[in-house]
């Protein structure tokens, strides 16, 4: 039995808490129904009501980044767009995105070869299938085959934050990808794999990245490096940061993107398929403490 404050410690440690743990702790709300839209200048008489944290290690600094984080999960009254506004720019965008996923035989699959070990892409990029053969002792099954992806580059996974109308906003993104549920899911700011920028052109890169790659050390508020599921992915990680901006980042964003408090996603997490895999572990690893 750990506290969930122990948990958010171990999570900020290298590949320690696995993707499921962290995908389920952040549908956690810190913020009791009573708690919310209390006024934040109020945040450290009111917070001590959240419990589970020793209290003498409660933010007192209303301008520390934890202080920060914890108003941007209960004070709503700041945000930049309410309810009614992100799920008209969210409709929009599903309504305006035409994809067609059809599922075809192997044999059609273009740029990908085959050899006696693996199938990968005729460059040598994005990731290869591979077969492995598992001994275990301490399994209902102890020992079986199976194929695992085999990702041949880290990824990189990054929350921007800016303070807007005196309250905490993450830029969101809508991020449309094939094997979505619903074709487009709301992503962290940035979410790519690494080699698929490095030999890009600069205007075919993700939005924001060469921010990132410039960013100053200072303004990075989390960087870990966490494992994806290890069913699925052989040795699969992805270096994740929450970064906060300058203030003059600008508000204006392409349409694909939108600022949200950390409230307004936690609100989305309740319901199905709004943020994706890669958006919920990443907001598991912000420490309020």
């Amino acid at each position: 039995w750990l506290t969930l404050a122990q948990i958010h410690k171990l999570i900020s440690q290298d590949n320690l808490v696995n993707m499921d743990a962290r995908s389920v702790l952040s549908c956690i709300s810190f913020a009791a129904p009573e708690l919310k839209d209390i006024d934040s200048t109020k945040l450290n008489l009111n917070i001590k009501k959240l419990g589970a944290v020793d209290a003498s290690k409660i933010p007192t600094d209303l301008d520390s980044f934890q202080s920060r984080v914890i108003a941007s999960a209960i004070d709503s009254r700041g945000a930049l767009h309410d309810s009614n506004e992100i799920i008209s720019w969210f409709t929009e965008l599903k309504v305006c995105c035409e994809l067609n996923v059809e599922r075809i035989p192997l044999k059609f699959v273009k740029n990908w070869l085959k050899t006696e070990n693996q199938i990968h892409h005729e460059k040598g990029k994005y990731f290869s299938i591979i077969a492995i053969a598992v001994q275990a002792g301490n399994r209902e099954v102890i020992q079986w085959t199976q194929p695992l992806i085999n990702p041949l580059t880290t990824g990189l996974i990054a929350y921007f934050t800016k303070n807007i109308n005196g309250t905490l906003h993450f830029l969101v993104q809508a991020k449309v990808e094939p094997g979505n549920f619903d074709t487009i899911e709301m992503a962290p700011t940035v979410q790519c794999i690494t080699d698929s920028f490095e030999q890009d052109k600069p205007e075919e890169r993700p939005a924001f990245l060469d921010y990132i790659l410039k960013v100053p050390p200072d303004k990075i508020r989390s960087s870990t490096m966490q494992s994806e599921e290890g069913g699925r992915f052989y040795r699969e990680s992805n270096r994740c940061l929450i970064i906060e901006v300058d203030d003059d980042f600008s508000l204006e964003v392409p349409k694909n993107f939108i600022w949200l408090t950390l409230g307004q996603i936690k609100e989305f997490i309740k319901y199905n398929n709004y943020i994706n895999i890669e958006g919920r572990c990443l907001l598991s690893s912000i420490r309020f403490v």
